[in-house]
């Protein structure tokens, strides 16, 4: 049954709120939580977060890279270097795609020949290969 405030509740009542209340304590206290640390991941200087990023995968990075503004701008030349690195064809191949959304390009390409190849029995080491460039 629902109250308004200031009501009183018989012994019975509390006790099955009690549960409810404490869930609800639990539950802000982990809202502040992640708050905090969000904050505290917000405070860090940009060469700091250049540095982390440098450790995740193309598909961190495009996940990241929708978080903000700032931190799109800190994945792009990351993520291009990466894809220069172990895909430098994609860069020849479509220039102003790589320069923009060198992410994108990637991802679309590898389901293009994804579904290229889908159905065959073609290692996986063949579409890295044409991917590079080098097959």
């Amino acid at each position: 049954m629902k109250r308004g405030i200031g009501q009183v509740y018989s012994p019975e009542e509390e006790n099955e709120l009690q549960p409810a209340t404490a869930l609800a304590r639990v539950e802000n206290e982990a809202v502040n939580s992640v708050a905090n640390e969000l904050q505290m991941v917000k405070e860090l200087p940009q060469e700091v977060l250049k540095h982390i990023f440098t450790y995740l995968s193309i598909e961190q990075l495009n996940t990241i890279s929708q978080v903000s503004q700032l931190w799109k701008s800190l994945v792009h030349p990351i993520s291009q270097d990466l894809i220069r690195r172990y895909f430098p064809h994609l860069e020849n191949v479509q220039p102003d795609k790589f320069a923009n959304s060198p992410i994108v390009l990637l991802l679309k390409t590898c389901q293009r020949y994804k579904e290229k190849y889908e159905g065959e029995d073609t290692p996986f080491s063949m579409i890295l290969e044409a991917l590079s460039g080098t097959r």
